[in-house]
């Protein structure tokens, strides 16, 4: 939901973090000259650029919950002439013992193209929203990994302060994974084999990517 790059040519900007307590917070303004977008779909996406000026903000809180537990929240805005972008939402870590890990976030967005954009690039011409949600477990041990993950984004979501490639899908992903330990003095440190899984489909209920990746990874001397 955040990628800096997308500040393009800057006329000026202000960046402020900090810590106290169990409180993390960030924030930077930008002032940009040249509004370049990305247009996602679910197959294929598009680069536009307008030479408008634009105020780019994004926004952090996040609060230490127990050991090692948060909750967040995030807003992002792009804002010009006729365009904007506003994103906002709540995420969660959950940490369970030593070896598990939830995590959630939810984004919901509300844009706003220019004439010129929506017309060439056939978007939406007036102004429209979408919502984004995802999920995952982790488990993290010496000798086993797992996890699963899933993924809902509607068509009408947008992130225009940082890279979202893809709308309208819904994928779900597993793994499993399974580390052996060499003794020290062997040909190997450790050496890891995994399966991987995934099923995505369009919100039409359309398979659009179906798959199972295996794998193996050596680290050792030499």
């Amino acid at each position: 939901a955040v990628f800096t790059r997308t500040v393009a040519d800057p006329s000026g900007g202000a960046k402020a973090v900090g810590k106290q307590g169990r409180n993390t917070f960030g924030l930077f303004v930008t002032r940009d000259r040249i509004n370049n977008l990305l247009l996602p779909s679910n197959q294929s996406s598009d680069f536009a650029s307008e030479p408008r000026e634009i105020t780019g903000t994004v926004a952090r809180y996040r609060r230490d919950v127990g050991q090692r537990s948060t909750v967040g929240v995030l807003y992002t805005g792009r804002e010009g002439g006729p365009y904007f972008n506003r994103v906002g939402g709540p995420d969660v870590q959950f940490r369970i013992g030593e070896s598990e890990m939830i995590t959630f976030q939810y984004l919901r967005s509300e844009t706003q193209y220019s004439a010129g954009i929506a017309e060439q690039y056939a978007q939406p011409s007036s102004q429209f929203a979408g919502n984004a949600v995802r999920a995952t477990y982790d488990h993290f041990a010496r000798f086993w990994y797992w996890g699963a993950g899933y993924t809902d984004r509607d068509e009408g979501f947008r992130a225009d302060s940082g890279f979202v490639p893809r709308v309208d899908l819904r994928q779900a992903n597993g793994y499993v994974q399974r580390r052996f330990w060499g003794t020290g003095s062997g040909w190997f440190t450790t050496f890891d084999v995994a399966v991987q899984g995934n099923r995505a489909t369009d919100h039409d209920g359309q398979l659009t990517d179906n798959g199972v990746t295996f794998t193996a990874q050596y680290q050792g001397p030499l």
